[in-house]
């Protein structure tokens, strides 16, 4: 795996944890909330870090190579604003 382009490891790291203190701000505001499914044995935080992955990397090897927001414009079927890949 590999960062996509304009994504760095600080950023991975910033995001992962915003989202873990949004999610503890989250709890502390209300306890009612299910930030943990115990029966389920899934948590939001582990959903939002296989968001991050999914959005974040890539494959090694002969990955897409577009940045994220392109990746995302292409799949909304939207052309974004963002730096094109050039074809090789």
């Amino acid at each position: 795996m590999r960062l996509r382009p304009g994504v760095t490891l600080d950023d991975c790291v910033n995001l992962l944890a915003a989202a873990a203190d949004g999610l503890a701000m989250r709890a502390l505001a209300d306890p009612a909330v299910r930030i943990v499914d115990h029966a389920r044995r899934r948590s939001l935080l582990g959903t939002a870090v296989l968001v991050l992955i999914a959005g974040c990397l890539e494959h090694a090897g002969p990955g897409d190579g577009l940045p994220l927001e392109q990746m995302v414009g292409d799949m909304i079927g939207r052309p974004s604003a963002g730096p094109v890949r050039k074809p090789a």
